[in-house]
């Protein structure tokens, strides 16, 4: 159960990127100043809504409503869905409104109260920006959410500003109303929310009665209004008492409330801004006084025109009250004016006019002038790039005391601008600015805590910074603190915490929060996976022009998550992600031109799109490069390409560029091969916090790749690697635990590990989990659980599960053997294109096993899984050439086959590879090359190369025949738990080979042998006890071991008891038990056991004397290679039994038997010639036949060379 890491070759896709943790841009910042409808709730796809169904009637009615929810989307304002004829959907929000009694006096939490009453405003402001007037401002009006968050509902009165709006409801309607003709405007809007904010202080309800209508308006226009409760705060009552002025001109604006809304209030009292609200009104055609500094009055002005702030943006009059608060000696309206003259959006852009005004400004003192003046040098603006001056004048803007200025000073260590790049100076300057209350700085200094930089690593410091700096309301911060939850950096990890800091950074209008947002429901992180919230998310981001969320749906879309896939929209959102500057949709929109995707396949374009991510320095296009040289993908082929984008990659950042150059050192790939460089490499990525790569460094500790075999350093980097959740690393854990390597073996810790392989997502290491259950290792044995958890896993649709049943019902593992049954699990498997399903599909049309046997069909399904590199199959492709089964026998076509198998990894391929050469299949026959197969083979740990290798120094093939070593391999071999090693071995001691003969050493290796079911052992053994070898003679051990080695399918073993029933060893003798034994084995197609019936029929043992059948039986047993037969056939032309005596052919057959090596065969050809039978005597060739025949063992023959010098016959009489 060994899995390692493969070379990395598939490109990159960057669907679906969570936003990196990240810090404060370094980029210089630059400062700016800145009734009759029915309502029902139902389902909109997931979500709950209202509907609001119009009578027909209504068309106009219907048709204004629903222009104005459709254009205004705030997340104060309830959310528009979908219109249709007479219909409009809206978002359900299930909270209720403050005009539900219960609800309002349920609210205690005065911070509540005023939160309500802020978002109100807010959702106004933003509508009068819209110039949306809203007409019909009451407690029914304003909805709240579960976490009591306010939204603004109904535009049924809505009217544009200009225009007289409907009646609205009393009692919320401002005294004007009541006028003739009634005036309507913002202020009218302001007057209803003080009865809303009063319903909310008193806990009250105000009802529309119809038979008070009259006493209400008299109330109304004459200013008679209700006693606001006496624990009301004092700052709350202010503002009701503000809002219910019978003046318009003299209640403040919406976005006056609090100090905190927008950046208007930022500076500036509550006094100050209604001041700012009467010249607003004055605007809007409301008479009012204007108080306090004149100067900083039309600054303020210019800011609201410039921002759009109640008003629509008019960057003409923004720059009108400019130079007039300019001219009144306003040096802030001096640095607006140079950033309007910079920026280029109010007038034409004009460098120089930008720094005559930040000049002009900093001469009066200001720090904000001297601030921009410095980033005018360092961004080159209009003046020569100046990095000193740049610094000069933050220095300057600093000794003022400008935050901004501060900051930037620490950006230009960082980035190593006009200084050398020093992390300690920047750390101290973002102290400082941190000290001036600078929240960015703040952010920056948890980032360095985080990445380390000039600083020891601490996340936990890091949090605190972002904790720090997000008080002070930074919505970078809060995004920040929710990735260090979201990741389990200085925090344990915690989706929950995550999401809530998001959503807090998306209220705070972070664009990357919301795509964070869209990321977690996308994952079912912490929530339920709903792909239609997270496109929801990814919109919301991509409104506010968040590119990686624009990328993020067109991976949806891509992939079909929660929409039709539709490689055409996702195209359109990865071009608008590219447009937005993001370069990972480059690096998407390459994959997509590469695969064909939604678009013709086409290489050159894949390549053009990676090199414009790649100019964009984005790391895993330069990666892809890379990839598209070693593929020769639209290029010609070059691994010296591929390695340089690798080294870009690298230097970019790229951990797998770094873990691919380490595979290109390791595997020889377009370099030399260096284990060395490759650890050096490998070790980077891991420096880099590449888990892959510890993953790796463990698996070459493991493997003794490059380095000294050590199992201890194998796990401490698999341990590394398991920090960081590699799956596969605990998966290796549980390998080294289960195999006892650098520990001791412990199923139970095997289990263990697994179990966290696979709660990691590892799929591998359920499947062993599986295993053990079925084998009984750790655990009681149990196929009922392991086929429980196939079943689970094939539901899932685990291709690999259902391969594991489908061999559960091949060999009869907890259910009933069942072929049929197997199939189709292969073949459900096979649908998910597994190539082992495949690969089995094949071996059971090869071996008939529930399907006819069918060559041809095997074929198909063998070259069906070769296609996607199953080297086992094409390893039996190549046997099927080999052998020519289902295929006309072809040696060249074989070799092919196992060079593919070989490449592909197959040791088996290349060992057969080596037997080609050894047998000359194909091949001219070659000794050494067949050798130099054999050892690769077993450098790769195949132990029947380790045999074969034996095999060559026994037999002398190519090597100088040498018993010590043949013994040493046969032993490496049998360390490796080949069987067949064993056998040879304990046959070596059997017989004396190398070694001195000791049949209590081959006892011992047969047995070993035997423990592993090796039939041929247990045949050995019998014999050893049939001949006395080493025991005790005992014919009745040794019909038992016959037994054993029959049930573990030896059909020699058969043989072997019919021999001893044919001539009564240890049981009675019985000629028909032997000949049923004999037949038995001919079913196997076992020669001797032919062979024998033959002699039972030639000698009348058992049967009726049969020559005729006797040749017949030798025939069959000759054909199946048998040289007994040919001699006896032989015998039979030369004594004439069964047939008409014939000299010539009975020669004939003992020269074929003699071929073959049959020494009886050479001594009847030597009688043949001293009796001069069918040749002409010859005492000569005589003796020469006999002593070929003693050469091989025949000791009658060595009785007849002594016949011969007796009687003189050919030879001096001695």
């Amino acid at each position: 159960m060994s899995h390692l890491r493969l070379r990395i070759t598939t490109l990159y896709a960057s669907a679906f990127p969570l936003a990196a943790a990240r810090a404060i841009d370094y980029a210089p910042r630059q400062k700016r100043h800145g009734g009759q409808a029915e309502v029902v709730k139902a389902k909109y796809g997931l979500n709950d809504v209202v509907i609001k169904m119009f009578p027909n009637s209504d068309d106009k009615d219907w048709r204004r409503e629903v222009g104005f929810a459709k254009q205004a989307r705030y997340r104060h304002i309830v959310q528009f869905y979908h219109a249709g004829q007479f219909r409009l959907v809206t978002e359900y929000v299930e909270g209720g409104s403050p005009s539900n009694a219960i609800l309002v006096r349920s609210i205690e939490d005065w911070e509540i109260k005023t939160r309500i009453a802020k978002q109100v405003s807010l959702g106004l402001t933003y509508l009068y920006g819209q110039n949306i007037l809203l007409c019909d401002i009451k407690s029914a009006n304003i909805l709240l959410t579960k976490n009591l968050d306010a939204k603004i509902c109904d535009f049924g009165r809505a009217c544009m500003i200009r225009q007289n709006g409907e009646d609205g409801t009393l009692p919320w309607m401002a005294p004007k109303r009541f006028l003739e003709p009634p005036q309507y405007s913002c202020k009218s809007d302001i007057y209803a929310l003080w009865m809303v904010m009063w319903e909310m202080a008193s806990g009250c309800i105000q009802l529309h009665q119809e038979h008070l209508q009259d006493s209400m308006i008299y109330c109304t226009v004459n200013g008679i209004t209700e006693d606001i409760p006496s624990n009301t705060p004092e700052a709350y009552t202010a503002c009701i008492q503000a809002f219910w002025n019978q003046k318009p001109g003299e209640r403040p604006a919406a976005a006056e409330i609090f100090s905190d809304i927008h950046s208007i209030s930022q500076g500036h009292d509550i006094d100050d801004l209604r001041v700012l609200g009467g010249e607003l009104d004055k605007k809007l055609q409301f008479p009012t006084a204007s108080r306090g500094n004149e100067a900083r009055e039309y600054s303020k002005l210019g800011h609201l025109y410039y921002n759009g702030l109640v008003v629509r943006k008019n960057y003409e009059k923004s720059m009108e009250w400019f130079l007039k608060a300019s001219d009144a000696g306003d040096s802030d309206a001096k640095v607006n004016i140079g950033w309007m003259y910079e920026d280029g959006n109010a007038i034409e852009q004009d460098y120089t006019k930008a720094m005559e005004w930040y000049l002009k400004a900093s001469d009066a003192g200001n720090s904000d002038a001297m601030f921009n003046i410095g980033v005018m040098y360092e961004d080159g603006h209009g003046i020569e790039q100046d990095y000193t001056k740049a610094m000069e004048w933050y220095l300057k803007a600093s000794d003022a005391g400008n935050s901004d200025a501060k900051f930037n000073i620490g950006a230009m260590y960082h980035n190593g601008y006009g200084v050398e790049q020093d992390y300690t100076k920047v750390m101290k300057w973002h102290l400082k600015a941190s000290d001036a209350g600078h929240s960015d700085a703040k952010v920056n200094i948890g980032a360095m805590y985080r990445e380390g930089q000039g600083v020891e690593q601490d996340y936990t410091k890091a949090v605190e910074w972002f904790l720090n700096a997000s008080d002070a309301e930074n919505s970078d911060a809060k995004f920040n603190i929710g990735w260090m939850y979201h990741n389990g950096y200085g925090v344990e990890q915690d989706y929950t915490k995550a999401m809530e800091w998001y959503v807090k950074a998306s209220d705070a209008g972070d664009a990357d929060a919301k795509n964070s947002i869209g990321w977690i429901y996308h994952n079912g992180q912490g929530v339920e996976q709903d792909y239609t919230k997270a496109m929801e998310w990814y919109l919301k981001a991509c409104d506010a022009e968040q590119p990686t969320a624009m990328s993020n749906i067109g991976g949806m879309y891509r992939d079909g998550y929660g929409v039709e896939q539709d490689y055409t929209m996702a195209m359109e959102w990865y071009l608008k992600a590219s447009d937005a500057g993001d370069s990972d949709a480059n690096v998407n929109i390459g994959l997509m031109c590469q695969d064909g995707h939604g678009i013709e396949q086409d290489y050159t374009k894949a390549m053009e799109w990676y090199l414009k991510a790649s100019d964009a320095g984005n790391s895993k296009a330069k990666f892809n490069i890379g990839v598209m040289y070693y593929h020769g993908y639209g290029v010609e082929q070059d691994y010296t390409k591929e390695m340089e984008w690798y080294l870009k990659a690298s230097d970019a950042g790229n951990s797998d560029a770094k873990v691919n150059i380490g595979e290109m050192y390791r595997d020889g790939h377009g370099v030399e091969q260096d284990y060395t460089k490759a650890m050096e490499w490998y070790l980077k990525a891991s420096d880099a916090g590449d888990s892959g790569a510890m993953l790796i460094i463990g698996e070459m500790y493991r493997d003794g790749q490059g380095v000294e075999q050590d199992y201890i350093k194998a796990m401490e980097w698999f341990l590394k690697a398991c920090d960081v959740k590699q799956s596969t690393a605990m998966l290796n854990i549980g390998e080294l635990y289960y195999n006892g390597y650098g520990v001791e073996m412990d199923y139970a810790k095997a289990i263990e590990w697994y179990h966290k392989a696979f709660d990691a997502g590892d799929s591998d290491a359920m499947l062993n989990i599986v295993e053990m259950y079925r084998d009984g290792q750790g655990v009681e044995q149990d196929y009922t659980k392991a086929m429980e958890w196939y079943l689970k896993a094939s539901d899932a649709g685990h291709s690999d599960s259902m391969v594991k049943i489908g061999v559960m019902y091949q060999n009869g593992y907890g259910v009933e053997q069942d072929y049929a049954k197997a199939m189709e699990w292969f073949l459900k498997a096979s649908d998910a294109k597994n190539s082992e399903a495949e690969f089995n599909i094949g071996v059971m049309y090869r071996n008939g096993c529930g399907v006819e046997q069918d060559y041809t069909k095997a074929m198909e399904w063998f070259l069906l899984a070769s296609h996607v590199e199953q080297s086992a199959a094409m390893f039996n492709i190549g046997d099927m050439y080999r052998d020519g089964y289902g295929v006309e026998q072809d040696y060249t076509k074989a070799m092919r086959w196992y060079l593919k198998a070989s490449d592909a990894g197959d040791t088996d391929a290349k060992t057969s590879i080596g037997y080609m050469y050894r047998n000359g299949y194909g091949v001219e026959q070659d000794y050494t090359k067949a050798m130099e197969w054999f050892l690769k083979a077993s450098d790769a740990g195949n132990s029947d190369a380790k045999v074969s290798i034996g095999e060559m120094y026994r037999d002398s093939h190519g090597v100088e025949q040498d018993y010590t070593k043949a013994m040493e391999w046969y032993l490496k071999a049998s360390d490796a738990g080949d069987l067949v090693a064993m056998l040879i071995i304990g046959e070596m001691y059997r017989d004396g080979q190398g070694v001195e003969q000791d049949y209590t050493m081959a006892m011992e290796w047969f047995l070993k042998a035997c423990d592993a079911k090796q039939s041929t052992a247990m045949l050995n053994i019998g014999e050893l006890y049939y001949n006395g070898y080493g025991v005790e003679q005992d014919y009745t051990k040794a019909i038992e071991w016959y037994h054993k080695a029959i049930d573990a399918g030896d059909s020699d073993a058969k043989v072997h008891i019919g021999v001893m029933y044919h001539n009564g060893y240890g049981v009675e003798h019985d000629y028909i038990k032997a000949m049923e034994w004999y037949l038995k084995a001919c079913a196997a197609g076992q020669s001797t056991a032919i062979f024998n019936i033959g002699v039972m029929y030639r000698d009348g043992q058992g049967v009726e004397q049969d020559y005729t059948k006797a040749m017949e039986w030798h025939l069959k047993a000759s054909d199946a290679g048998d040289t007994d037969a040919k001699t006896s056939i032989g015998l039979m032309y030369r004594n004439g039994c069964g047939v008409e005596q014939d000299y010539t052919k009975a020669m004939e057959w003992f020269l074929k038997a003699s071929d073959a090596g049959n020494s009886n065969a050479m001594l009847n050809i030597g009688v043949m010639y001293c009796d001069g039978q069918g040749v002409e005597q010859d005492y000569t060739k005589a003796m020469e036949w006999y002593l070929k025949a003693t050469g091989a063992g025949d000791s009658q023959a060595e009785f007849d060379i002594g016949e011969m010098y007796h009687e003189g016959q050919g030879v001096e009489q001695e």
